[in-house]
Order: structure tokens, then C-alpha cells, then sequence
């Protein structure tokens, strides 16, 4: 690994299928406004990560699953310590879904199933408890039947809706950030998802419904540039991570 190199983002993916881990990347590599060079896909599912690699990371971002963490996720605890090593060096880490259920299950939250009148499948309302560069409320495309239930001792909530009281949180005193809801996915991302689930046989009226009641949520996709630009970014001193930023 040459440590000299332009600093990279880790993406952990936790897709089993082909087609899902490479459309998650490409919204990933969308909101990140990364070069593909910079933004360094890692298959979980198929290889533990590299410590070395994540020695190297400007930053971390952990993406969705259709795992839950109480189930067996390949090279759990081969992803726990790089999770810790990461912590433990100050590299910034953003959970998104499963992700951000990781994260508490790593640091000893809680993470349940829940009942399907909670679930949340398409657009939903969430609203901040603090300043966090958006407004109070705003759209954010949903995807989850697992909730965190209780956040480790050292975070704190950040954002709540109506059937999830813990939408997103923080760590005290370090760059780990988590987020239930997909800041990654547009409208037209979540609408090839969905197509990409009716062909493959799943509930074509739950598909339809979620359909019908897609809206944009333009908003929730600034909290991925705003980890770039402003967590990870301050982290490295800018270091050529976004396009049109210079090396010093």
C-alpha cells in the first residue's frame, strides 16, 4: 500500500447480489462527488478488510444490507476490528442503514426487529434534534425493517421520524456518524431498485405502493457531501479528495 498515494474513502458493501453492490457504489460515487480512484469499494461479503487499507483511509462509510446484525454477517469480527482500529486513529466513519445498526451493535447498542406497521419503505419526514446543516425537517428515502433501540453510551441522537426514534446519531468526541435512512439514493436510484426487486419475484404490491408514494429528497443527500467536505476532508486537510480542491 502506498501511503504516499492520494488519500481514498473505504465503502464496507454488505451485498450479496452482483447488481445491488455495484448500483449502491454508483450512488455512492454520485452524492460522494469522489473520483472512482478515491472511492475504494471493499466486499465484505466475499473478504475481511485490509488493516493496512484502513490505516490509510481519509475516511469510512459503511453501507445497507439485507443482513441484520444479529444474524451472521460474514467476517463480523474481522470488520469489528477495523471498525475500532479506525476509531482508535480518528478516521471519520459513516454508517448508512445496516450500517449505522453496526455501528451501535459494535459499541454495544441494541438492535431489534420490528413490527411491520414500523417499518419504512420509500419517502419519510425526519426531523433533526439538532443543527446539523439542514433543516429542522426534511425527505429522506427510507429502506429498513431493523431499528436501533438503544444507542451506545458514548453517542448521542441526532434525528428522529414518526416510527423511528433514532434516525441518526453521533459519537461523543470523535467523526463516527450514523444514519438510518439512505442519504445515497434519489428517487430514480430507489425506482431502479425497486424494479430490480419485481423482477426478481418479490411482493409486487408492496413494490407498487412504495412506488406510488416516492418523492425526491434532495436535502438528505447533502449529509453524504457534507461528511466529505466537512468531516473527512478537515480530517485529511483536504488532500485531493473532492475535484477542484488541490494537494497542499
Amino acid at each position: 500500500m502506498d501511503m504516499d498515494a492520494a488519500p481514498y474513502v473505504l465503502l464496507f458493501q454488505f451485498r450479496r447480489a452482483d447488481w445491488a453492490r455495484e448500483h449502491e457504489y454508483a450512488s455512492f460515487l454520485r452524492t460522494t462527488q469522489l473520483p472512482r480512484e478515491n472511492l475504494i469499494a471493499v466486499d465484505v461479503m466475499h473478504a475481511a478488510p485490509d488493516l493496512e487499507q484502513v490505516r490509510g483511509a481519509a475516511g469510512i462509510i459503511i453501507g445497507g444490507s439485507p443482513l441484520s446484525v444479529f444474524e451472521e454477517v460474514p467476517h463480523l469480527d474481522e470488520v469489528t476490528l477495523a471498525l475500532k482500529l479506525a476509531r482508535l486513529l480518528g478516521i471519520p466513519i459513516l454508517g448508512v442503514c445496516f450500517g449505522a445498526q453496526l455501528l451501535a451493535h459494535v459499541w454495544e447498542g441494541r438492535v431489534q426487529r420490528t413490527e411491520s406497521a414500523v417499518h419504512e419503505f420509500g419517502t419519510f419526514e425526519v426531523e433533526l434534534n439538532a443543527t446539523a446543516g439542514l433543516p429542522e425537517r426534511f425527505l429522506a428515502q427510507c429502506a429498513h425493517q431493523d431499528l436501533i433501540t438503544e444507542l451506545p453510551w458514548t453517542a448521542l441522537p441526532l434525528a428522529r421520524s414518526a416510527r423511528c426514534p433514532l434516525q441518526a446519531f453521533v459519537f461523543v468526541e470523535c467523526e463516527i456518524y450514523g444514519v438510518q435512512f439512505h442519504p445515497e439514493r434519489n428517487k430514480a436510484e430507489y425506482l431502479e431498485r425497486l424494479a430490480w426487486k419485481r423482477s426478481r419475484g418479490e411482493d409486487v404490491a408492496e413494490i407498487d405502493a412504495i412506488e406510488a408514494a416516492l418523492q425526491e429528497a434532495p436535502l438528505a443527500e447533502l449529509i453524504i457531501r457534507n461528511f466529505i467536505e466537512r468531516i473527512v476532508c478537515a480530517h485529511k486537510n483536504g488532500c485531493g479528495l473532492v475535484p477542484g480542491k488541490s494537494s497542499p
